[in-house]
């Protein structure tokens, strides 16, 4: 505890949610030019019917990359019979975490198949509590399951085609807020400790600014997440920026959004929806490009979409598409069972000057891991929190009044566990 009466947890909360990033990204980039496949990338897939009706889709599209998945991927849909919590979705988590890959649940607030306009399952429903008693079922459910759930709710609610995306439905960004965080503090209430939960815009950079308006808040999320598609030339419902049908490199697809989200949310990035089509271009190359990009280094899992929907989303589309993922992912292992033992080790250096001290970071362990946030004490009181990437460096004008500093780092693993360390790296003004 510290001497304010708040845990360390608390006091990083309280800094971070009230405060402004007061570096830019270009201090906190750390090891910019790995390539995703080198630095432990979680990989998984939806790979219907898998896990409800048998584990073969997954088995068999693991034998084609050559090595297990870490992620399986579930959706559930609130207004079907089977979006229930019960005993088949327990036995549908167990198959999903089986042999030591990990499950995530995309949650899903509407009835299949009657469109956006439904009424019943608005945002603002949600937000006043019309789902509580659902809500709280699945939260006592999730917290009694043995190991970490990763929960996606109400994702791409930056498009259209949903009754929760904002501008439809009634829905304004204020109501996915509320709704978000009343679904998060019902979990809280139960006391659910091993559920991450997963922020998912589509993977658009637009005019508008409903990324930062229906972002919930550090508090609120441990993961982010892009949904990630390369519509090719074929009809894709104009779901990109530019509407047009042309087929669009891994750049363009991913990287104005991966930086606009990266500039106001702290946390590793995930990518639960990929997918490729074949016609317009090479979809071998793609997926190749995607897996050994070295510009995003906060990526720490890639989700196939193993479906033949709107187009043929499938690894193995093609023999050329599954052997360029089988190549990318050559000599990659699944990752470790677990979640890092945070804090990582990192290294916190200080400078006294005659009226500011100078304070620079970097990360020393895991480099999966990033050092989101550095809180600075005064004679052991909380000064001021930083939110911060794995390295960089900051100078402040130190009040007359303190005579001692001291630093403490709050990590977060690309599997959205975070920690705060010990007080390190002492200065004193006598």
């Amino acid at each position: 505890m510290s001497r304010t009466g708040l845990s360390r947890r608390e006091v990083i909360a309280l800094f971070s949610a009230s405060l402004p990033c007061l570096l830019t990204r270009s201090d906190a980039d750390s090891n910019p030019l790995v390539p995703l496949t080198e630095r432990d990338v979680w990989i998984g897939a939806y790979a219907p019917p898998a896990p409800w009706l048998s584990m073969t889709p997954v088995t068999k599209l693991e034998n084609s990359i050559g090595r297990r998945l870490d992620i399986v991927h579930i959706y559930t849909a609130w207004g079907e019979e089977w979006g229930a919590y019960s005993s088949e979705i327990v036995r549908q988590l167990s198959s999903a975490v089986s042999d030591g890959r990990r499950a995530l649940i995309t949650w899903e607030p509407w009835t299949l198949g009657q469109g956006v306009n439904q009424d019943e399952f608005s945002l603002r429903r949600i937000a006043r509590g019309s789902f509580d008693s659902y809500i709280r079922t699945w939260a006592k459910g999730l917290g009694g399951f043995p190991g970490t759930v990763y929960l996606r709710p109400m994702h791409e609610m930056n498009g259209d085609w949903y009754p929760w995306c904002v501008g439809v439905n009634g829905n304004r960004p204020q109501d996915y807020t509320r709704a978000w965080r009343r679904m998060w503090s019902i979990f809280q209430q139960e006391h659910v400790t091993n559920v991450r939960w997963i922020w998912c815009p589509y993977a658009v950079d637009d005019a508008s600014k409903v990324l930062e308006q229906t972002y919930p808040g550090d508090r609120y999320v441990n993961l982010l997440g892009l949904d990630v598609y390369n519509w090719g030339t074929s009809v894709h419902y104009s779901q990109d920026a530019s509407g047009s049908n042309r087929w669009r490199p891994v750049e363009e697809c991913l990287e104005a959004a991966y930086r606009r989200i990266s500039g106001f949310a702290p946390q590793p990035v995930w990518l639960p929806e990929v997918g490729c089509a074949e016609d317009g271009g090479d979809k071998a190359q793609w997926l190749k490009d995607l897996l050994g990009s070295p510009g995003y280094d906060r990526i720490s899992a890639v989700v196939f979409f193993d479906v033949d929907k709107e187009r043929d989303w499938r690894v193995d589309s093609s023999l050329a598409s599954v052997n360029a993922v089988a190549a990318s992912l050559a000599g990659t292992r699944p990752a470790n069972e677990s979640e890092i033992s945070p804090p990582t080790p990192f290294d916190v250096r200080a400078e006294r000057w005659l009226k500011a001290i100078k304070v620079s970071w970097s990360v020393t362990g895991n480099v999966s891991t990033l050092i989101y946030a550095i809180t600075i004490f005064a004679d052991g009181e909380a000064l001021k929190t930083l939110n911060i990437g794995s390295s960089g460096r900051y100078t402040f004008r130190r009040p007359i009044k303190y005579r001692s500093y001291s630093f403490a780092a709050q990590s977060i693993s690309q599997f959205g566990a975070s920690a705060m360390s010990e007080q390190s790296a002492p200065i004193s003004f006598n």
